[in-house]
C-alpha cells in the first residue's frame, strides 16, 4: 500500500499560507512550519484568506511549528521560500531528513533547480500563475485560486505526482504539465515587467504616464519572449495569463489602443512579489538577478540584443539597493530606460 502523504509547508510567506490555508481545511496530514512574528501570530489567531475586489475571508486555524525538531513524520515537504532563502532552508531539511522527503518547491526562475538538486533526488517543481500577497502577519490576500502546474524534470515520480495534484486541487486549480520547462520559462518572461512595475511604485503611488509604461513593458516582455523562443523553449499557456500572441500584437497595434488596454488591465493589477519584498517589507534583497539576469545570461549565451531588459536591469539594479528604495516616477524611468537603448 502506498505511503499516506505527511505533509509540512516549509515558509509560512504568501504562497506558504496561501497552499496550506486551502489545503489543511480538507486534508488533515499538513503542518506549517513559520518563525518569529509570524509563528507568534498564528498561534493566537486564525490565518485569514482574504480575496480582494469580493470581500470574500476564510478563517483557518493553523497547525503551526516553528522548528524541524518539532516534526518527524514527514515524506512531502512543500518549500515555499524565496531563492534568496532557499540554500539555507535545502540544507536544514537535509539535515534533519536527508534524501528521504519529496521536496515541492514554489519558486520563481530556475534557480531552484541549480541549488535543490545539491540535496535532494525527489523534486517536483511549482509554475505559480496568480498573485499572493500578505497584508498582515495572518492575513492572505489573493485574486485567483490557480492554477500552479506541477512538473518533474525528465518526467518522473509521476505516481507521487499525482497524489499531490490531487491533495492540491482539494483547495485550489492545479494542473501536472510534462512540459516543465516551457512552463517555468514562459513565467519568467512574463515575470520580467515585475522589476519595471516595482521600479516606478505601481500600486504605490500614481502612474505619472500610462502610455510610457505600458510601452516599457511591452518591450520587456517581448524581447523576454524571443530570448527564450532562441534558447530553444516553446510557449507554454498559463491560465490567465498573457499568451505570447497578445504581448506580439501589441506591439503592433497604435500606442493609444495599447495604453487604453494596458490600463484597463492594470487597474486589476496586484503586488507582485518584488515589489513585497522592496516597498511592504522593506528588504533590499529581492529575486532581479534569477529573473532579469538570468534573463539577460540568456540572451548573451544564444546571441539575442534585449537593449530593455539591459536598460531595467542596471537601472533596478542600482535602484534597488539603495539603503532605502524609493520609486522612481513613470517619466524618471522611461527617460532613463530609452536613453541607455541607443
Amino acid at each position: 500500500m502506498p505511503e499516506k502523504l505527511n505533509i509540512l509547508v516549509y515558509g509560512a510567506g504568501a504562497i506558504g499560507s496561501f497552499v496550506y490555508g486551502w489545503i489543511a481545511p480538507r486534508y488533515k496530514d499538513i503542518i506549517l512550519l513559520a518563525r518569529g512574528d509570524k509563528y507568534i501570530k498564528l498561534q493566537d489567531e486564525e490565518l485569514i484568506l482574504s480575496e480582494v475586489d469580493l470581500n470574500n475571508k476564510n478563517n483557518v486555524k493553523a497547525s503551526v511549528i516553528n522548528s524541524l525538531d518539532d516534526i518527524d513524520n514527514v515524506n512531502v515537504i512543500i518549500l515555499s521560500v524565496k531563492n534568496y532563502d532557499l540554500e539555507k532552508a535545502a540544507q536544514q531539511i537535509y539535515s534533519k531528513f536527508k534524501n528521504e522527503v519529496i521536496i515541492v518547491a514554489l519558486q520563481n526562475g530556475v534557480e531552484n533547480q541549480n541549488i535543490l538538486t545539491k540535496y535532494f533526488t525527489k523534486i517536483v517543481y511549482g509554475v505559480i500563475c496568480f498573485n499572493v500577497w500578505q497584508d498582515n502577519e495572518n492575513v492572505v490576500c489573493y485574486k485567483e485560486k490557480g492554477p500552479l502546474y506541477l512538473g518533474t524534470e525528465d518526467n518522473k515520480l509521476q505516481y507521487s505526482i499525482e497524489e499531490i495534484n490531487g491533495i492540491f486541487n482539494l483547495g485550489f486549480k492545479c494542473e501536472i504539465t510534462d512540459r516543465l520547462q516551457d512552463a517555468v520559462h514562459t513565467k519568467i518572461a512574463l515575470n520580467l515587467s515585475n522589476s519595471l512595475f516595482t521600479l516606478v511604485g505601481l500600486n504605490f503611488q500614481k502612474v505619472s504616464s500610462f502610455s510610457k509604461l505600458s510601452f516599457l513593458s511591452t518591450q520587456v516582455i517581448s524581447e523576454g519572449i524571443k530570448i527564450i523562443q532562441k534558447a530553444g523553449y516553446k510557449e507554454h499557456i498559463l491560465g490567465s495569463l498573457p499568451n505570447w500572441k497578445t504581448i506580439f500584437l501589441s506591439l503592433k497595434i497604435p500606442s493609444f489602443l495599447r495604453t487604453l488596454i494596458f490600463k484597463k488591465n492594470v487597474k486589476h493589477a496586484v503586488i507582485n512579489s518584488m515589489a513585497q519584498d522592496l516597498i511592504m517589507k522593506k528588504r533590499n534583497i529581492t529575486e532581479l538577478d534569477t529573473l532579469n539576469g538570468y534573463m539577460l545570461q540568456l540572451a548573451q549565451k544564444n546571441n539575442v540584443k534585449a537593449p530593455y531588459n539591459k536598460a531595467l536591469y542596471d537601472l533596478s539594479r542600482k535602484a534597488f539597493s539603495a539603503e532605502i528604495f524609493e520609486p522612481l516616477s513613470v517619466d524618471e524611468a522611461f527617460e532613463i530606460i530609452n536613453s541607455n537603448t541607443k
